[in-house]
C-alpha cells in the first residue's frame, strides 16, 4: 500500500498516470510527474498553486470573465511569451500551455508556422511544438510575424495555410 507523500492518503495501485480536470473552465491534461509519490488530487493542487504562482504564465495566459453567464476567455500573449528571455520560465510557461491544449509535443494533426526556408516558426525553436488549431497557430504568427517581410505559412500535415489566409483569420 501506497500513501500520498502530502494528504497521506491511500494511492490506488492502478490509478492512472494522467489527470484530467478544468481551470477557469478550460480542460487540463497532464501525464503526471510525481506519479505513485502524490495522489491525483494532491498533483491537481499542486499544477493550480504554481500556475497562480508563476509570474510569467499570468502575464502569457489571461483569464477574463467578460460579464455574468458567459464563459471564461482565455487569452495568449504570445508577444510577451517572446520576450521572456529566462529559457526555464519560458519552459514552464509552455508546459502550462500544452497542458491547456493550445500547444503539443505531437506534430500529427497539428499545425505549425513555417518559413518558405522550411524552419518551424514556434515558440520553442530548437524542440519544435506544434499548435492544436490553425487559429491558435494564426494568432501566434499575427502576432508576432505579421509585419515581417519574409514569407511564413502555416501548415498541418496534408494542409497549408498561406500568410494571407492565416491573416484573414
Amino acid at each position: 500500500m501506497k500513501l500520498c507523500h502530502i494528504c497521506k492518503s491511500e494511492i490506488p495501485e492502478n490509478e492512472s498516470k494522467t489527470l484530467e480536470f478544468h481551470y477557469q473552465g478550460f480542460p487540463v491534461k497532464i501525464v503526471t510527474t510525481i506519479w505513485n509519490l502524490v495522489c491525483l488530487e494532491c498533483e491537481k493542487t499542486i499544477w493550480i498553486k504554481k500556475f497562480q504562482e508563476s509570474i510569467f504564465a499570468e502575464q502569457v495566459i489571461v483569464f477574463s470573465h467578460p460579464a455574468e453567464n458567459q464563459p471564461t476567455k482565455m487569452t495568449i500573449d504570445w508577444k510577451k511569451l517572446d520576450d521572456i528571455k529566462w529559457s526555464e520560465k519560458k519552459e514552464e510557461v509552455l508546459i502550462f500551455l500544452q497542458n491547456l491544449g493550445i500547444l503539443s509535443a505531437k506534430k500529427a494533426n497539428n499545425w505549425q508556422v513555417i518559413s518558405d526556408e522550411q524552419m518551424p516558426l514556434g515558440p520553442r525553436r530548437d524542440e519544435p511544438l506544434s499548435f492544436t488549431s490553425a487559429q491558435h497557430a494564426a494568432d501566434y504568427a499575427k502576432a508576432l510575424f505579421a509585419n515581417t517581410f519574409y514569407n511564413w505559412n502555416i501548415v498541418q500535415f496534408g494542409k497549408v495555410l498561406s500568410k494571407d489566409e492565416a491573416l484573414q483569420m
